[in-house]
């Protein structure tokens, strides 16, 4: 599918939130043809129309604008209730719903971390052409687990030993993967049924450190689900990006991360989830009280991390209704300022995202992501529901502002 021309967009919000999520008021941002911010700052300075483009202007009292959200951790092709099977086309027809409903809400990208069919990667190629209704997709592909153990009933690619961890990254690579997945612990659903108990570690160091060299051969990061202390360690040693959970993390190993970088996603949306509604979802008894003292764990962690200087990232692992709005409220509960959490799922998720995915900032050069809200954020979190206008690549996908003015050149 070829997208139409699309204008320039010029927006004159009452607020825009910056990449450090101190706001600026009476600025205008401008959006180029291209999809990429040209222009944030005084209005009389807002360059004019490029030959051969057109513009559109909003003006928007009363507003907030920020970078489009990020959802750094979500299964997009997930199965659903555990125990449930759908068939493979009954997935699509739900990511599908699942993606469209993100986009309306202002989140214009999303990291998938463990997709079990080369279908993710054909969803992504739709969503950057538009045939989709979509955010913009980063795939990790399957995950890399150890042979029979939990991570190998989420789809993993199992391996036994750092050769075979190679020839698995490699393999990814090559089917074109925008990052590596491992799953250094097992989790709450799948491994903590069958292979002790939830957070038990089943990567070896030495086979997490073959998947890191090959990603870095590559120019691609590495995601490790890690919810047990050992396994977080591992991982950290072994030179992951982003630690997924994190559910026993401790200051030690905080400070580890804080030293030498690694992001901590915590996830908070799927535990609660899980404590919730863990019997509409098809978890038991015995695994609703251990998602209870996980997600215990999980907000725990956020204050160790966020203490020790740790840079927190939003994801959800939603397996339902909830979106990273949610997991913003849930950050903030944790401990985190309501700057800090909208700066979780705006500039520190955009950081981690590599290549040419330049999310997650109101910047010169930065992809045109943007959301505008109702209300002043990031002191009323509750203004992010009250979307008004939302762009993906300088595109408008929601309209509820009509332009007041639109000029050619």
């Amino acid at each position: 599918m070829t997208l139409p021309p699309q204008p320039e967009v010029l927006l004159r919000p009452d607020r825009c939130l910056l990449p450090d999520g101190s706001a600026w008021r009476g600025q205008a941002v401008l959006v180029g043809a291209d999809g990429l911010i040209a222009h944030v700052g005084d209005p009389a300075a807002v360059p004019p129309v490029a030959p051969g483009a057109s513009r559109v202007e909003y003006d928007l009292p009363g507003s907030t604008l920020l970078p489009g959200l990020i959802d750094l951790h979500l299964v997009v092709l997930h199965a659903g209730p555990v125990g449930s099977a759908p068939t493979l086309v009954e997935r699509i027809l739900r990511a599908q719903r699942l993606l469209d409903r993100m986009i309306g809400r202002g989140i214009t990208t999303v990291r998938d971390t463990a997709s079990q069919h080369s279908t993710a990667l054909e969803l992504r190629a739709l969503a950057a052409d538009g045939t989709l209704r979509s955010p913009s997709l980063a795939v990790a592909g399957s995950p890399i687990g150890a042979t029979g153990r939990g991570g190998a009933m989420y789809g993993s690619q199992e391996i036994t030993g750092a050769d075979e961890a190679r020839r698995a990254a490699r393999l990814q690579v090559r089917r074109g993967v925008d990052l590596l997945s491992v799953a250094v612990t097992n989790g709450l659903a799948g491994g903590g049924l069958v292979n002790g108990p939830a957070g038990w570690q089943e990567l070896r160091l030495d086979e997490v450190e073959a998947v890191v060299a090959e990603a870095r051969a590559a120019g691609r990061a590495v995601s490790a689900n890690a919810l047990g202390l050992d396994g977080i360690r591992t991982a950290v040693s072994a030179g992951v990006d982003t630690i997924e959970h994190a559910s026993e993390l401790d200051r030690r190993t905080a400070d580890l991360m804080a030293e030498r970088g690694v992001t901590m996603v915590p996830t908070l949306t799927v535990a609660h989830s899980f404590v919730e509604h863990g019997p509409e979802l098809g978890l038991s008894p015995r695994l609703v009280e251990r998602a209870r003292r996980l997600l215990d764990g999980n907000q725990a962690a956020v204050r160790i991390a966020r203490e020790a200087g740790v840079t927190i990232a939003a994801g959800t692992d939603s397996h339902g209704e909830d979106t990273v709005i949610e997991e913003i409220g849930h950050l903030a509960a944790a401990g985190l300022s309501n700057r800090e959490a909208v700066l979780a799922a705006t500039t520190a998720a955009g950081a981690v995202l590599t290549g040419d995915r330049a999310a997650g900032k109101v910047a010169v050069g930065h992809r045109g992501d943007l959301l505008v809200v109702d209300g002043e954020v990031p002191h009323d979190l509750g203004a992010l529901r009250r979307p008004r206008l939302v762009l993906k690549n300088g595109r408008v996908m929601v309209d509820q502002a009509a332009p007041v003015m639109a000029v050619a050149s």
